[in-house]
């Protein structure tokens, strides 16, 4: 199936040889499926053969393989060869704990099904107010002369079918393609030509919106698109700009309300959903393997292994009755009775109790003389020396500063001076291994895990100096030997030494190498998904992009054809297995909408959902997936045994101390709640000190506790400045400044005239609020000593922000005035921080910036992990692609010498090359964000040589490149930035909370006891005594009455949703649009009547949705009769 493509001619010898293998294999699987169904039965039986949902799959891919063999005169059955596409799903079940996997995936999929409801409602919700406003504002657009409007316009591609279907001949469609004259720049109807289109064109409707109808506002079906769209941030930015154009500048607000509310908060959800059940079934299985396992002591042999794992609660028979065990499974912890990968790396082994020990010692095998002995003792001294680890990770530096020397177009003898450099450090390298060698003993040398590493790298600099020397004897071109320059990129590998002296970065490798066993099946089922979908995607769209629909088969240079009637044929395209591959994984990246759009313009809007539905399923739930096993694996490494430990052992003896000495609790409270306390609940504090001093006998002593040291305790100033801060609303009107400050920052713009209105006005508010801030900063300082008190100004980190932006401004105000002073006013862009000091004002704001900054260290580790792999990607990169990005102006030239000859203009793409190191790492950077990443790879595909322009190649070994590095740093580095986050968050959560010294039972008790607390009492209606409102009462607090309102309110969503511009002009269509719209509103006049005389309406108005409900009453009748 991968091998047979659309674009096959019939006849041929490849079609009659797959022809004979396709009936081969049909024969194989229907010989299969007869011998289950005759082994288990077909249906009646309870172990029967489509009782099982591996069978099912089985079933229906056979039979609608036989059914167009069966019957051939029924119809064209073309579609039902898609059917085949999923022949690769039966090799899950196959698969040691894939079935497993499966199957929680599919369970998880009903509890998705929330998430899936809330997205489907917040797009009907976004559709029908964006339909309603936005509908046939794209239509218009500037026109070059000569156009002419369709008669009878507003035309929709919706009330176009409805037209046909209706009537043969409409006199109101037109036929007449109209792009010659669209210059794609959209305009409002409603505003001057002149203002908006270039010289010469004028605004005018076109009957299809932009990008051939896929950006459209017309109907909510099609608004889907857009919407799609703008929460994957996939070229969001071109509909909004151009609905800002056609109808308001505000439409911006629109779609950040879309992409906050659903790309950045219902989208989340998904993954969390993932990961918290992912989390609660590692955690059962976790529980149910702890309580049938063997005591620690003893030996676990292989089948009692197999037998636990049997008794997890999984299916461990598949569904042809072959054993299945649960421990190959993503689900499973395989750690259990496995040695740590830091452990293996240290040379370390495990004990039967969970302990290590270290290596064992080794005699000397490889010298004649004892380990002991005095020729190899200095050595051995000299292996174990601390220095000689410095000095190697020292020259681990160097040698990665000389490989990021090197660049394109560097002269020979440059060349020459890097590779001695490498030469030295290598032999360097091979010094200290047979220093380590002789020291040591081999089998204590390679019995250590950073040893094999280095040894491993060494032997390989060898042999690249071995075939170095070899080749340069012989007269040939070094750099003509692939090997050699394979080897040469090995020397990258020595940047793994760093982890031995850093600490963190090891951890976090650690981490994420203990998850890569858990994520194996994992990747295995995306792969799996991907061929699925590229053969689906072959069956349905494959061929599509011929000289029949406009496009050339042959390589256009440039994106100029030999044909000028066709265009080049779209990277994105389903023709070969190995291209549709590729395409795939760039939908699962998020980036659809530009495979998408050659599509629809053939095949119409609908060949849209294919495209999505892959983007749903790999990007939102097997790509979240994946992160959720990241996370996972750091939320297990943040509460491991030892920590667990060392945390009971220090409360403990923190509960001991406290026993003894009950003055320690308070303290011990005191700090706990420090952390949680925001700025008033602070400065209460401080006046409740100060209130203290001042009642005490006599102040104290001069200087101790005067701020300036002028103003005592007791001073009067110092009090009324205390009093003033302590208030609440002295920190509201503060706030109310900050605000409002920040507003006049916004209107100040660059461009103002510096004599209107407008500026003097906001010159005259800048001297007041900065003359309010520091009256402000003054107060304070007075009540809280500058700096030397105990409780000073300057002491809490969001007082230092607060003087540095107040003492700017005053600098600023001085700069206005004194001329010496006038280079002091780039300060002014200072000013910016001033909403800053919003934060130190809220408690949960400020509490998000303190975690952010005690997460920095982990996140540096992150850091640091990403710019290994980026630099390891950089430095391959240049070896590989160094030279090979650039083009020449004119595209039929395709060497840079010919560019030069005939003075056109030789330069590399903006999408980034990799030259040299600099721009290789940009390059590599802009990839991982996601952002049009593709662009870089079909270089890499055509890449022909330095010097010489990328040749147009749809399936490429270079892509291979591209395709890890999106793996590396897109899907998995990136994530480990949430996964670091979320796990500080959850340690300074603990940690502030107690929880970290909690077991899960008092955790759960805790909870329930914080939502007691927050519990409301709700307020019972009592039934009405009046047979009448007894009746109605009775009436509304049925089930029936709540199903009936919501099945209306169901209808109602459905029929707003079937509105679409142009439904006026269908009167049939139109009148019945309106008639359900106003029966509708009868029923909700009937509820709102109902409930009021039922509850009364004190009850009535005092219930939220109620409120709700009588609002959109009160709208109704506005839009009814008013």
């Amino acid at each position: 199936m991968a091998y047979e493509s659309p674009l096959d001619p019939e006849g041929t010898q490849k079609e009659a040889i797959l022809g004979v293998f396709e009936w081969v294999f049909l024969i194989i699987f229907t010989l299969e499926l007869l011998s289950k169904a005759l082994a288990y039965s077909l249906f009646w039986h309870r172990e029967a053969y489509l009782r099982d949902p591996w069978c099912q799959l089985d079933f229906l891919v056979v039979s609608l393989a036989w059914l167009p063999i069966l019957f051939p005169s029924m119809g064209n059955y073309s579609a039902l060869r898609a059917f085949r596409a999923l022949r690769p799903l039966r090799a899950l079940k196959r698969m040691p704990g894939m079935p497993l996997l499966v199957q929680w995936i599919l369970s998880v999929l009903p509890k998705m099904g929330n998430v899936f409801a809330l997205g489907g409602f917040v797009f009907l919700i976004f559709g029908i107010v964006g339909m309603e406003l936005f509908k046939g504002s794209l239509h218009y657009r500037c026109a070059l002369p000569g156009f002419e409007e369709t008669p009878g316009h507003p035309i929709s591609d919706v009330r176009r079918r409805l037209l046909e279907a209706r009537v043969a001949s409409d006199a109101g469609v037109s036929d007449i393609d109209q792009t010659a004259w669209d210059t794609g720049i959209p305009c409002n109807s409603h505003l001057d030509d002149a203002q908006q289109c270039p010289d010469g064109s004028s605004c005018a409707y076109f009957d299809k919106d932009p990008n051939d109808g896929l950006t459209s506002f017309d109907s909510v079906a099609i608004f889907f698109i857009t919407f799609f769209q703008s929460i994957t941030c996939d070229f969001w930015a071109t509909s909004m700009y151009s609905l800002m154009a056609a109808f308001s500048p505000w439409v911006w607000m629109y779609f950040v309300l879309i992409i906050m509310v659903v790309g950045f908060f219902v989208i989340n959800l998904f993954l969390a959903v993932i990961y918290l059940e992912y989390s609660d079934t590692r955690a059962q299985i976790k529980l149910e393997r702890s309580s049938t396992a063997q005591p620690a002591s003893s030996v676990r042999t292989q089948s009692s292994a197999r037998s636990t794992d049997t008794a997890l609660g999984a299916d461990a028979l598949g569904a042809d009755g072959s054993e299945e065990t649960c421990s190959d499974s993503v689900l499973v912890d395989r750690s259990a009775g496995k040695e740590e990968p830091a452990t293996l790396l240290a040379g370390e082994s495990v004990l039967s109790d969970g302990t290590t020990k270290p290596p064992r010692s080794f005699s000397g095998n490889c010298a004649d003389c004892s380990l002991d002995g005095p020729c190899r003792r200095p050595f051995r001294v000299i292996a174990n020396a601390e220095w000689l680890n410095h000095t190697s990770t020292a020259l681990v530096l160097v040698n990665m500063l000389l490989m990021c020397m090197a660049y394109e177009g560097m002269s020979e003898e440059y060349a020459a001076d890097l590779e001695s450099a490498a030469a030295v450090i290598t032999w360097c390298f091979i010094i200290e291994m047979g220093i380590k060698l002789i020291g040591l003993g081999c089998a204590a040398y390679w019995a250590d895990g950073w040893n094999c590493l280095d040894g491993t790298i060494v032997i390989l600099s060898i042999i690249e100096m071995l075939v170095t020397w070899l080749s340069t004897a012989s007269g040939a071109n070094v750099s003509a030997f692939r090997v050699l320059r394979m080897l040469r990129m090995l020397r990258v590998l020595r940047v793994l030494r760093l982890m031995r002296s850093w600490k963190g970065l090891y951890k976090i490798v650690i981490t994420f190498i203990r998850a890569l066993p858990q994520m194996k099946n994992l990747v295995v089922l995306v792969v799996l998904t991907m061929f699925m979908f590229a053969l689906l995607g072959m069956q349905l769209i494959g061929g599509l992009y011929t000289p029949k629909t406009g496009y050339s088969l042959e390589p256009c240079p440039g994106g100029l054809c030999a044909d000028e009637s066709l265009q080049e044929k779209p990277y994105y395209h389903f023709d070969y297995c190995g291209p549709a591959m590729i395409t795939v994984f760039i939908l699962l990246t998020g980036e659809w909408f530009e495979a998408l759009e050659p599509a629809a313009y053939i095949l119409g809007a609908p060949v849209s959902l294919f495209f999505i539905f892959v983007v749903m399923l790999g990007k939102f739930l097997l790509l979240n997936l994946l992160i959720a096993v990241i996370l996972n694996e750091f939320a297990e490494e943040s509460s491991s045994p030892p920590s667990t430990i060392a945390r009971s052992d220090t409360s403990r003896d923190r509960f001991t101390s406290r026993a003894r000495n009950p003055s320690i609790t308070s303290r011990d409270a005191a700090e706990g709640d420090h952390a949680s306390h925001d700025a008033d609940a602070r400065d209460h504090n401080r006046k409740a000190l100060l209130d203290s001093n001042a009642t005490a006998d006599a102040d104290p002593p001069w200087p101790e506790e005067h701020s300036l040291y002028y103003f005592g305790p007791r001073h009067p100033l110092r009090c009324f400045c205390r009093d003033l801060i302590a208030k609440p609303q002295f920190d509201q009107v503060i706030i109310a400044a900050i605000i409002v400050s920040s507003i006049c920052l916004a209107l100040d713009s660059p461009r103002l005239d510096p004599e209107s209105d407008l500026a003097h006005t906001l010159q005259t508010m800048d001297l007041f609020f900065t003359g309010l801030f520091f009256g402000e900063m003054m107060a304070k300082v007075i009540t809280l000593g500058f700096l030397f008190t105990k409780d000073a100004y300057l002491k809490s980190p969001w007082n230092q922000l607060d003087f540095c932006i107040v003492m700017i401004s005053l600098t600023l105000l001085l700069a206005e005035s004194i001329p010496q002073l006038q280079p002091l006013r780039v300060l002014r862009i200072t000013r910016v921080l001033r909403p800053l000091r919003l934060v130190s004002r809220n408690a949960g704001m400020r509490l998000i910036i303190t975690s952010l900054f005690k997460a920095m260290p982990d996140v540096s580790n992150v850091v640091g992990v990403i710019f290994v792999i980026q630099f390891v990607f950089a430095v391959v990169g240049m070896q590989l692609f160094s030279g090979s990005f650039g083009s020449c102006s004119n595209p039929s030239i395709l060497t840079r010498l010919e560019c030069d000859d005939k003075d056109s203009r030789w330069s590399n793409p903006p999408t980034g090359c990799f030259d040299d190191f600099g721009q290789s790492m940009l390059a590599l950077y802009i990839m991982s964000t996601g952002d049009s990443w593709e662009k870089p790879m079909w270089i890499m595909m055509g890449a022909a040589g330095s010097g010489h322009a990328a040749v147009r190649n749809d399936f490429s070994a270079a892509s291979i490149y591209a395709l890890a590095w999106m793996l590396m740093s897109y899907i998995f580095a990136m994530n480990l930035f949430v996964g670091v986050v979320v796990d500080s968050f959850r340690r300074i959560q603990q940690q502030e909370s107690g929880s970290a010294i909690m077991t899960l039972e008092q955790q759960q008790w805790a909870n329930t006891m914080k939502a007691l607390a927050h519990a409301l009492p709700s307020k019972a209606s009592s039934p009405p005594t009046h047979w009448f409102r007894r009746a109605c009462y009775d009436f509304i607090m049925t089930p029936i009455f709540d199903s009936i309102i919501t099945f209306v309110i169901i209808a109602n969503i459905s029929v707003m949703a079937l509105d679409f511009w142009g439904i006026e002009q269908d009167e049939q269509l139109f009148g019945f649009y309106n008639t359900a719209m106003q029966s509708f509103s009868y029923i909700y006049y009937i509820e709102c009547i109902l409930k009021m005389a039922a509850m009364g309406t004190d009850n009535y108005f005092a219930d939220n949705w109620c409120r709700f409900d009588f609002f959109l009453v009160c709208t109704s009748l506005l839009d009814q009769f008013a």
